[in-house]
């Protein structure tokens, strides 16, 4: 939630998010404004207004800039993992992959589990590797089960 200009370190006071999307004329970031003022339900439904307006070219220069942290779903083209590169003005980006039913091993027992790959990638510039990957380990958490996002 910062970005680097020049030798410098800005750090945001907002929580922007930038969502990729793929469109007939190409990539297309779309930004959700101050997500951590938002319930679920409103980053969903303003997150399918956003990227319904990206796919239909109708969005603003200002929709599309100030993202903080940017988020790619490639996992709706097929895809499992990205080296993608850090956006301009922010330093985090991370890829979420295709769910696939995969094998896994629970309590020593062998069960068919779906699975969702993540690949992210930092600017360690600004963000420490381990914060970075406690992040990582919080959002996987939240991910797999689902109400820790509700809690306080």
């Amino acid at each position: 939630h910062a970005m680097i200009e020049g030798d410098e370190i800005i750090y945001h006071d907002r929580y922007n998010i930038g969502v990729a999307v793929d469109t007939p004329d190409g990539l297309l970031v779309p930004v959700l404004a101050d997500v951590d003022e938002m319930s679920l339900s409103d980053i969903a439904r303003q997150m399918g207004d956003l990227v319904a307006r990206a796919k239909d070219r109708k969005l603003t220069p200002a929709g599309l800039s100030g993202g903080t942290f940017t988020i790619s779903n490639i996992g709706v083209l097929g895809g499992d993992f990205a080296n993608q590169v850090v956006p301009r003005g922010t330093t985090a980006i991370i890829s979420i992959g295709r769910i696939t039913e995969e094998a896994v091993v629970r309590e020593g027992v062998v069960e068919v589990a779906p699975q969702m790959p993540l690949s992210a990638t930092f600017d360690h510039r600004a963000l420490d590797g381990g914060a970075a990957q406690r992040f990582i380990n919080e959002l996987r958490a939240n991910l797999e089960e689902p109400a820790l996002f509700l809690a306080e």
